[in-house]
C-alpha cells in the first residue's frame, strides 16, 4: 500500500513539544500519519509517535520526560564532568548518562528496544564528525538501498540512536558507533524531509519552531550562543522546508531550546498552530487507515 503522510520533526530542544501538540490536533481531526522522521529532540518525538501511541500518552510520557530533566539536572555539568574535558579525553562536558537512562523507563514501557520494534516507518539523523555524512537510523532499510551520501543504520537499540541524534555538539558528549563519533543531526539537517522522500512518501508535513525574537544587545554569553545557533539554523532549515507539501512553524517567542519548564506552553502553542492551518492540512486528502496496523 502506498505511503500517504509522512511527518518531518525539527530538533530544537524543548521547542520541539510543539510537535506534541500538532499529533493531538491531528488525532482530533481523525488526520493520520503514516511515517515519522525528526532530528534530535524530533528524533524523540517522532519515536515515539511511531509506536503507535496516542497524542495524550504521547503528551504524558515526554512532560514526565521533562520533569525528570527539570528534576534530576540532567542537562547541567558537573564540575567532575569538565575534567575529562579539560584534559582532551572527551568532546562535550554533558554525559548522556542520566537521559538515557530517563529515556530508557519510556521505551522499556512501550516494549521498545530496537528500531525493528517501532510500528510505523521511521528515520533520525545524526551526523558523524570522522565522515562528514549524515547519518539515517531507520527501521525501513530498504528504502535507502540507493543511498549514496548518508550511512544507514538499521541495527540499532532505539534509546542510541535518539541519543546519538540529540548529542548537540560541544555541549553532549558524542555517540560512538563502528568507528563514528555521531552527533546532533542538526548541523546538516535540522527538518529531515528527504529521508521521508526517500521512503515513498506522497506528501511530506515538516513542523518547525523557526524564530527570530528581538535581540538584547547587552545579552550575556549564553543569550549570545542561542543567537548564533537560531540564525544558523533557521537560514539551512529553509531549503529543507521548501522540500516538504506544507510547514507548520510554531513560534517560540522567548522560549529556548532549553528551557526546560516551558514544554506545556509550547505543546499549546502547536495545538493552534495546526488547527489554524488544518485547512491547509486536510487538502492533502490522506487516508484515514493506517497502513502499517
Amino acid at each position: 500500500m502506498k505511503r500517504k503522510l509522512g511527518l518531518a520533526l525539527s530538533g530544537g530542544g524543548i521547542k520541539a513539544y510543539c510537535q506534541i501538540g500538532v499529533y493531538r490536533a491531528f488525532e482530533e481531526q481523525g488526520l493520520v500519519v503514516d511515517g515519522f522522521a525528526g532530528t534530535s529532540m524530533g528524533s524523540i518525538v517522532a519515536a515515539l509517535m511511531a509506536t503507535g501511541i496516542t497524542a495524550s500518552e504521547l503528551q504524558e510520557r515526554l512532560l514526565n520526560l521533562e520533569a525528570t530533566v527539570k528534576k534530576e539536572k540532567l542537562f547541567t555539568a558537573n564540575p567532575v564532568d569538565l575534567v575529562p574535558l579539560v584534559t582532551k579525553r572527551a568532546d562535550g562536558f554533558i554525559p548522556s548518562t542520566g537521559f538515557d537512562k530517563a529515556l530508557k523507563v519510556h521505551l522499556d514501557a512501550l516494549g521498545v528496544r530496537y528500531l525493528s520494534d517501532l510500528k510505523a516507518p521511521f528515520v533520525c539523523v545524526a551526523v558523524d564528525l570522522v565522515s562528514g555524512r549524515p547519518v539515517f537510523f531507520t527501521n525501513d532499510p530498504a528504502a535507502f538501498i540507493n543511498e549514496k551520501h548518508a550511512i544507514v543504520i538499521s541495527e540499532a537499540e532505539v534509546g542510541f540512536a535518539l541519543r546519538a541524534s540529540c548529542s548537540f555538539p560541544l555541549v553532549f558528549q558524542s555517540a560512538k558507533f563502528d568507528g563514528m563519533h555521531l552527533v546532533d543531526g542538526g548541523v546538516l539537517m535540522n527538518v529531515p524531509v528527504e529521508p521521508l522522500r526517500t521512503m515513498g512518501f506522497e506528501k511530506v508535513i515538516s513542523v518547525t519552531m523557526q524564530d527570530l525574537p528581538e535581540f538584547d544587545p547587552e545579552a550575556g554569553l549564553k543569550d549570545v550562543a542561542l543567537r548564533i545557533i537560531d540564525l544558523m539554523v533557521n537560514d539551512s532549515e529553509l531549503v529543507m522546508i521548501a522540500q516538504s507539501d506544507l510547514n507548520i512553524n510554531v513560534k517560540s517567542g522567548k522560549i529556548s531550546i532549553f528551557s526546560f519548564g516551558k514544554g506545556s506552553q509550547m505543546i499549546e502553542r502547536g495545538y493552534k498552530a495546526a488547527l489554524k492551518q488544518f485547512d491547509q492540512v486536510s487538502k492533502l486528502t490522506l487516508s484515514k487507515k493506517r497502513f502499517w496496523l
